[in-house]
């Protein structure tokens, strides 16, 4: 025998070797519109794998792998890759890159595998879209646990990690910006600190949740070579938010509903953009109500509302408009890891034409 393949049959036998398992979500879809702007289209949703591994005593990693699509090819991501440790039963240590668990949505359904509408809510979209308001994602260290007090689970969630950025010169060039997580290198120093607590009666009947976040939100723009607002590594907003979310669920309905402040200052001064200095606040709200009594159908509805005070500079540099939401979803349950869902989404402005999109989803979940 080969004296190579025999050293590399020893090596096996006497060091242990892994297999990393992944779970995958995918989903096809077809979107019709009532905008010239927005062409009717067959589409690829984002190819997720995903897998939590045991590495020792109590300590574990999660790597979630997302192929998105991108015109005319995909784009590989690491989604969240995360390690994390339990030291007490009520104390578990992480660090990594991994969700933000700000409000409920977020910390339980996030990408969609588990949620009952193809859309997620207005304030909660993903970073990089044009309507997303806050980071959805976290690069930094994790505090987490959770204790049962009667017939009540307290959990809690904090997190330290890097703070987004914004290039304000893409306002300039395109009319709205997008919002960044850096994965490997902070704009600043400064970081953002966010929580959440929860409250969950044992028999899963009722949530109670409350979260905060406080970020600074910085330059990523050169003000010489590309016209930003202001110089690299600068302040430009300075934000606050606080939500509040609640949820009662039996087997044959549910009903949820988060209410959210976001609190802006601009750190700077343009004519049309961010005429005044002082803070700006904005309220948005969600409800959604589903339905279970009918046998691998569950109907869903969902309203919506942003509203914001006048000369909002935050708001208008992300290119988003106060507005109000409708939601109407239709799921059946092909199997237990697949479904379809038709969606109807109505969405009206006082500054720009309401906008209308019919949705379908085929979706896939294996463990």
């Amino acid at each position: 025998m080969n004296k190579g393949v025999t050293l590399g049959i020893l090596f096996l036998c006497i060091f242990p070797t892994y297999a990393v398992e992944f779970s995958l979500y995918g989903d096809v879809r077809a979107r019709w519109s009532n905008l010239k702007s927005e062409a009717s289209s067959f589409q690829i949703g984002a190819l997720d794998l995903f897998s939590s591994q045991s590495i020792g005593e109590n300590s574990s990693l999660f790597v979630e792998l997302l192929l998105e699509p991108d015109e005319s090819h995909f784009v590989l991501d690491v989604e969240r890759m995360f390690l994390q440790k339990q030291v007490k039963p009520w104390l578990q240590i992480g660090m990594g890159r991994m969700h933000s668990p700000f409000s409920f949505w977020n910390s339980n359904y996030h990408h969609g595998v588990i949620q009952d509408t193809i859309s997620r809510p207005l304030l909660l979209q993903l970073d990089n879209g044009l309507e997303g308001m806050i980071p959805n994602h976290a690069v930094g260290l994790s505090l987490s646990g959770s204790q049962g007090l009667n017939d009540v689970f307290v959990y809690y969630h904090a997190v330290v990690s890097n703070s987004p950025s914004i290039d304000s010169s893409e306002f300039f060039q395109q009319g709205f910006t997008s919002l960044r997580v850096d994965n490997y290198q902070d704009v600043a120093n400064s970081k953002t600190t966010l929580a959440r607590f929860a409250f969950l009666q044992q028999q899963g009947v009722w949530q109670l949740g409350l979260s905060w976040m406080q970020t600074n939100v910085f330059e990523s723009g050169n003000a010489l070579t590309n016209l930003s607002a202001l110089d690299f590594g600068s302040v430009i907003f300075q934000k606050q938010l606080v939500a509040l979310d609640i949820r009662l669920s039996k087997p044959s309905a549910y009903i949820m509903a988060e209410w959210v402040q976001h609190t802006s200052q601009a750190n700077f001064y343009h004519a049309t953009l961010a005429p005044v200095f002082d803070s700006r606040q904005a309220r948005y709200f969600y409800v959604q109500l589903g339905l279970r009594f009918w046998h691998r159908f569950t109907p869903v509805y969902r309203f919506e509302q942003l509203v914001s005070q006048p000369d909002n500079a935050y708001l208008n540099m992300r290119g988003i408009n106060p507005q109000i939401q409708h939601i109407a979803t239709l799921s059946y349950e092909l199997a237990a890891n697949s479904a379809i869902r038709l969606e109807y989404n109505v969405s009206q402005s006082n500054t720009v034409r309401t906008k209308r999109r019919l949705s379908l989803q085929w979706y896939v979940l294996l463990f």
